[in-house]
């Protein structure tokens, strides 16, 4: 399965950022997230992963995405032995 990289002209029409850090900082006040980043610090992101960011914002749901329950499981407390710390 193929996927495309964002080039750097790309990512910057999308964050409106030419430095990296800047587009780093970007995505983590928009979608929250911290992107992948090469050696130098460049963004690394594919523009399949750009639109599933997009998307979860907009509260659209992605094609067969699963639901996963919301609610925590119950935590039980461990017992102590008897005799022991």
């Amino acid at each position: 399965m193929p996927f495309k990289l964002l080039l750097a002209q790309e990512l910057e029409e999308i964050t409106g950022k030419k430095r990296s850090s800047a587009q780093a900082n970007w995505f983590k006040a928009n979608f929250g997230v911290e992107v992948v980043r090469r050696a130098e610090g460049t963004v690394v992101i594919t523009a399949d992963a750009l639109e599933a960011l997009m998307r979860k914002r907009m509260g659209i749901r992605m094609p067969g995405a699963q639901d996963f329950p919301r609610e925590r499981p119950p935590v039980y407390s461990v017992r102590k032995r008897a005799g022991g710390d």
